[in-house]
């Protein structure tokens, strides 16, 4: 993702997926993903598209997970998948915040990452 530029295009893009009816707001996102995405002090709360448009998911931003930062070639591709990267990043308890998602709103980055593996999943 190319910093805050990819967000709207992210956002636009999980929109349109919403509009064509492949999903609906209050869905689970563990629906389509290739994994679970759950909060390890609430693995009972399953995350939402509303949650993640809303920033209440409880991912806590951790920039040492971007593996290349500021330094990302622009030559060559990614080395790790997106899924990769947020299922490591996710598994971890002290990326996530307290609080039950849904409930809280904390503005996370990578909430904007699990919207852009969402669409991948939902549009291939």
């Amino acid at each position: 993702m190319i910093a805050s530029v990819s967000k709207t295009v992210v956002w636009t893009a999980l929109s349109m997926v919403y509009d064509a009816g492949l999903f609906k707001i209050d869905d689970s996102i563990d629906k389509v993903m290739p994994f679970k995405v759950r909060n390890p002090g609430h693995k009972s709360v399953p995350l939402t598209y509303r949650m993640l448009y809303a920033h209440t998911n409880g991912i806590k931003d951790e920039y040492g997970g971007y593996l290349f930062d500021t330094k990302c070639p622009a030559n060559k591709p990614y080395t790790k998948s997106l899924a990769t990267v947020i299922l490591r990043h996710t598994k971890k308890k002290s990326n996530w915040y307290k609080f039950k998602p849904g409930e809280t709103h904390k503005y996370t980055n990578y909430g904007t990452a699990l919207a852009a593996l969402l669409v991948e999943r939902h549009t291939g």
